[in-house]
């Protein structure tokens, strides 16, 4: 590349800008000249800063005016509500002693006197009339007659008008209102699924039926719909009733039933199951004989209670949540109960059945223990979960192969409304 190349291009702008001028003309000179003395000339001719320091100082001047009319004023007032209530009917405040066992009170004030008690009292008024004070504990009125007291308490300034004369101080009585009735009870609704099982006597295990029928039955579906009315009997104690309907369904697997004499004197086969027994009249036209068997398919029995129960709970506050750990009885009421089955044999005719079961008692009773957890949606509202197991205490039926005492594990769902 040749060397020269930059000053051929140095010379080539050189020779293309040569009518442009590099150093500005006179005429531009003297117009900036004019406009920096035309400047100068106002500054030097507008004393902007002294203008600024009298606006200030007027300013002052009139704010300080102002709130010297605000303080005398305000003093004026205050002076004059001092001598409306000095002119008051109720001239000084201050504090006398009197003994606890109603001993008369001292002329001054001992705030350090112990045994005593101190209650607000007055002098008399300008008419020399007493004046009878009593404190908030409603003890017998203290009577102060012409009673000079030392210590006044420091008066507050008000812009009230002035008391009149002649004015009745009553004694203010604290009343505690009771709860009411309805503030103590609250119902729970409820639904719960249950898992039931039978305790059978000793004797029974090895008596005639009573391990086979304990081996054949089994309980398939247990439940209970009612609900509790619960009495707030203290701030932890509160006592459960109410009325609950409970069913019961067990199967009972195929086996041989035995002809017997029923209660009416007529020959009928005899079904027993845990809780009780059923008779099936023959299909056939034959009558059978005492010990003729017959062989029944699968059956089905049903038990219906209606169970009132009787708890005392404990009841744990613990924030959104509370608890209720109760104890009691339950007292049992048979309703209803069926037995479905269906026979069959070589000479015995098909033949289904639904018969009442016999041997029950109508009226048992037993002991539960309940938890009952609640969330609180509000202070009238609540759900609740509730872990119960009954167990009753007597027999359920008589009479019958063996004796049975029925027992159940459950989990309900309630819902807590408060009055």
């Amino acid at each position: 590349m040749d060397e020269n190349l930059p000053n051929k291009v140095d010379k080539l702008f050189a020779e293309g800008l040569q009518k442009f001028k590099s150093n500005p003309s006179e005429e531009v000179w003297d117009k900036i000249a004019e406009g920096l003395d035309e400047h100068d000339r106002k500054i030097a001719g507008t004393p902007i800063a002294w203008k600024q320091y009298i606006v200030v100082t007027a300013l002052l001047i009139v704010g300080l005016n102002v709130l010297s009319r605000i303080y005398f004023h305000q003093k004026a007032i205050f002076k004059h509500e001092t001598e409306l209530r000095n002119k008051s009917p109720f001239p000084s405040i201050g504090t006398a002693e009197t003994n606890l066992h109603g001993g008369e009170p001292e002329s001054k004030t001992n705030l350090h006197n112990n045994g005593q008690r101190k209650i607000a009292v007055m002098q008399n008024n300008n008419e020399g009339e007493d004046l009878t004070f009593s404190d908030l504990s409603e003890t017998p009125l203290v009577r102060v007659i012409n009673q000079t007291v030392e210590t006044r308490l420091p008066m507050v300034p008000i812009s009230q008008p002035a008391l009149s004369e002649k004015m009745t101080y009553r004694p203010l009585t604290l009343i505690h209102q009771k709860m009411r009735f309805k503030d103590r009870l609250s119902v729970t609704p409820f639904f719960s699924q249950e898992f039931a099982g039978y305790s059978l006597a000793d004797n029974d295990l090895t008596g005639v039926n009573g391990q086979e029928i304990e081996e054949r039955e089994r309980n398939v579906f247990s439940a209970s719909l009612g609900f509790y009315i619960n009495y707030k009997i203290s701030k932890r104690w509160i006592l459960q009733s109410g009325i609950s309907y409970s069913w019961s369904n067990s199967n009972i697997d195929s086996g041989t039933s035995y002809a017997v004499i029923d209660n009416r004197g007529n020959i009928q086969y005899k079904l027993n199951t845990i809780s009780g027994y059923g008779y099936l009249k023959p299909a056939s036209l034959t009558q059978p004989n005492v010990g003729d068997s017959v062989y029944t398919a699968k059956s089905y029995s049903q038990l219906h209670y209606i169970t009132v129960p009787l708890v005392l709970s404990y009841h744990i506050p613990l924030k959104r949540f509370s608890l209720l750990i109760g104890a009691g009885t339950s007292f049992n009421v048979l309703t209803g109960a069926e037995l479905e089955t269906k026979t069959y044999g070589q000479s015995v005719p098909e033949k289904e059945y639904s018969v009442n079961m016999m041997g029950l008692k109508k009226i048992n009773f037993g002991m539960l223990v309940k938890l009952d957890i609640e969330y609180h949606f509000n202070s009238k509202m609540g759900i609740n979960i509730i872990p119960c197991f009954k167990n009753t205490l007597s027999p359920i039926n008589l009479e019958s192969a063996v004796t049975a005492y029925p027992y159940n594990f459950g989990i309900g769902v309630g819902v807590t409304y408060r009055f």
